[in-house]
């Protein structure tokens, strides 16, 4: 592509940007970076409110810890790096000093326009540090820690974290831009066109030409093990067998399979929700607090699951509750934490022991109770064993897990401590996720197991039923 001949000097620079992640000790002059900056808050937005902020970071023990955090460490090595944030904080005190209405971080609307002015801003921004010489890559993986990342930079509620740029100098040449789908791909005429299979085939095959994954038996396992939570028994047992008909591991099977993992990806709606609302977004919340009601039938039951639009959050609450309720009926002094890593801290005085717990809780409709429950993953940022690990020394306290799943009929409660589930369930073989089965088979396991604890509660609605 480099060889190949261009109208002007902009065009060039688009078409052979790359990201960067190696780079220099060189400083960035301050007026070079200043005209960068400038170049980013000149980018497009609607109605020109430029609803974000740039937290500029030079500070080389911060961008360690971001680095760590992260889990890449070409991030400490940037000159400078780049937090760009949704901002309605701002934009809301100019609100309310001009004593104007003010809606924004309710609204839907506001939120998605946000996203897209803050993303522009960026890469307005980039495109403008190329031009100058200057070398970048984007971080997203700063979406694992919101909340950390808040604390960080003591963000006020109204204002978000969305993505990381780190900014310098090359250290060497600049790395080749990777292959792109072509156009005739990407871009629809008038209407949106489905491609014939083999033309989808063959359009990522030139995009991913000699990218084929070696096969390993650990990967195999993975593979299989995300099929199966995904997709089913059959769906795994086709995937296997296409990678055996291949010789190989395909680009999809190894984004989707490995790398970025279709179920671990489903994990944590939640939690994000959650962190919405901590943030002072809450557009998802239904106007006037009226739910907005999903409904599971279940078969012959006349047992409905019927979720509100918090459902999620509310679960999650209610597991890390019960698990404190039955604990504090066992003698145990309790308390819920707001710690990365641990949710509920347990002493019980008779034998000195003190438990730092996880807790999992998971909503399964008819038909998906036996789907496993995703426990700690193993991403290339800081792995959520690590995280717990850190909490329990920080408390002085031995790792726990626990599980909370219901169903329409009735949930069980499991609890255990980490090295117990490493013994008895875990497996030799390193993972990137760890799941709590919840197989027959597992279950029949853990019955016969006195180092699981185990709740089932039953549900029996004798007047509960809701009209309208």
């Amino acid at each position: 592509m480099k060889d190949r001949e261009y109208p002007n000097q902009m065009t060039k620079l688009l078409m052979e940007r790359a990201s960067c992640r190696s780079f220099s000790e060189e400083k960035i002059p301050p007026d070079v970076l200043r005209l960068v900056l400038e170049a980013g808050t000149h980018a497009p937005n609607g109605w020109n409110l430029q609803p974000y902020s740039i937290i500029k970071i030079e500070n080389d023990e911060t961008k360690q810890k971001l680095a760590e955090m992260c889990g890449q460490g070409f991030i400490s090595q940037a000159p400078v790096l780049l937090l760009f944030c949704i901002d309605w904080y701002r934009v809301e005190r100019w609100a309310r000093l001009s004593v104007a209405p003010f809606t924004a971080t309710r609204s839907f609307r506001h939120f998605w326009i946000s996203f897209q002015d803050t993303i522009l801003c960026a890469q307005n921004l980039c495109t403008a540090a190329d031009s100058m010489g200057l070398g970048s890559v984007y971080v997203g993986a700063v979406v694992e820690f919101l909340a950390d990342v808040r604390d960080m930079f003591q963000l006020p509620q109204g204002v978000l974290p969305v993505v990381l740029l780190c900014l310098g100098y090359p250290k060497t040449t600049r790395p080749q831009p990777q292959r792109k789908l072509s156009v005739d791909v990407i871009v629809h005429s008038e209407r949106y066109r489905e491609m014939e299979d083999q033309e989808i085939i063959d359009a990522f095959g030139e995009k991913y030409h000699g990218q084929e994954l070696e096969i390993t038996e650990e990967r195999l396992e993975t593979i299989t093990e995300v099929c199966r939570e995904v997709h089913g028994e059959e769906f795994a047992r086709r995937c296997l067998a296409r990678i055996d008909e291949n010789g190989y591991i395909n680009r999809a099977q190894r984004d989707f399979g490995l790398e970025c993992r279709a179920d671990s990806m489903l994990e944590g709606n939640e939690r994000y929700l959650g962190l919405m609302e901590e943030f002072g977004f809450d557009w998802f919340e239904v106007e006037d607090e009226i739910a907005e009601l999903h409904h599971a039938q279940v078969g012959e039951s006349n047992v409905e699951i019927i979720k509100g639009s918090r459902h999620q959050k509310i679960i999650g609450d209610f597991g890390e509750n019960l698990i404190c309720n039955w604990l504090s009926r066992s003698g145990f002094e309790v308390a819920l934490v707001d710690h990365t890593g641990i949710d509920v801290v347990a002493y019980h005085p008779p034998t000195k022991q003190r438990l730092g717990i996880t807790v999992k809780s998971r909503t399964r409709d008819v038909g998906k109770q036996d789907e496993s429950v995703n426990l700690l993953s193993y991403q290339k940022v800081k792995s959520d064993r690590v995280k717990l690990s850190d909490a329990c020394n920080a408390f002085a306290c031995e790792p726990w897990i626990a599980v909370y799943v219901e169903t329409p009929e009735y949930a069980d409660v499991y609890l255990t401590s980490l090295e117990n589930f490493d013994r008895e369930y875990r497996g030799g073989k390193a993972k990137s996720i760890d799941t709590w089965k919840m197989t027959k088979k597992y279950k029949e396991r853990y019955e016969q197991d006195s180092n699981v604890k185990h709740i089932r509660i039953e549900f029996h609605a004798t007047n509960w039923e809701w009209f309208g």
